[in-house]
């Protein structure tokens, strides 16, 4: 790519970027316009926002923690979590919690096992 080129898409992003920055405060004048005109129905669209946007978070936050407990086990004696390949099946916890029970440390067991991930 050569100046006259990377100058070109350099112009080009900066129109994009004042064309999308014009567009948001345009749609921001309208909206405040419209709240201006309808108060009640905005606090009944801002409050069903507000509440919709918290469940999201909070069903967005679980499905996070989700992903993490099944890609990670802790070790309590190390204080550190091992990262897995895949997440656990039932009768690999199984296997794991029996040998564990026996006194053998998770990073023995998890690479005899081949599920940590490299």
């Amino acid at each position: 790519m050569n100046n006259y080129e990377f100058d070109q898409l350099r112009i080009n992003a900066k129109r994009k970027v004042i064309a999308v920055r014009d567009e948001i405060a345009a749609v921001t004048r309208r909206t405040v316009e419209w709240a201006t005109e309808n108060p009640d129905l905005a606090m009944s669209v801002i409050g069903a926002t507000i509440f919709f946007t918290n469940k999201a978070w909070k069903i967005g936050n679980a499905v996070a923690d989700t992903r993490h407990q099944n890609s990670k086990i802790y070790d309590h004696s190390l204080g550190m979590y091992w990262e897995l390949r895949h997440p656990l099946t039932t009768n690999e916890r199984i296997a794991i919690e029996r040998r564990r029970k026996s006194g053998e440390s998770y990073g023995q067991i998890l690479s005899d096992m081949r599920l940590l991930k490299r």
